[in-house]
């Protein structure tokens, strides 16, 4: 789920109940590979460890992105 609040874009991880947004609203265009330093927790109810979660979050929200993105810098 995504949603707009203050401003800002905040994404809902419903598996894990983490809300999360972009460091930089400019990421939302998916111009450089998301990376966990482009991630800020809003939210992290269960309590995950932050570097686990922010992997998780890159690999199920931004993996496909990421991957394209890397296909066509090469």
């Amino acid at each position: 789920m995504l949603e707009m609040k203050r401003k800002r874009w905040i994404y809902t991880d419903e598996p894990t109940g983490a809300r999360f947004r972009l460091t930089k609203e400019e990421l939302h265009n998916h111009s450089v590979p998301i990376r966990p330093a482009h991630i800020y927790i809003v939210d992290n109810p269960k309590k995950i460890p932050t570097k686990d979660l922010k992997n998780s979050i890159i690999d199920q929200w931004f993996r496909v992105e990421n991957e394209m993105y890397k296909r066509t810098k090469k």
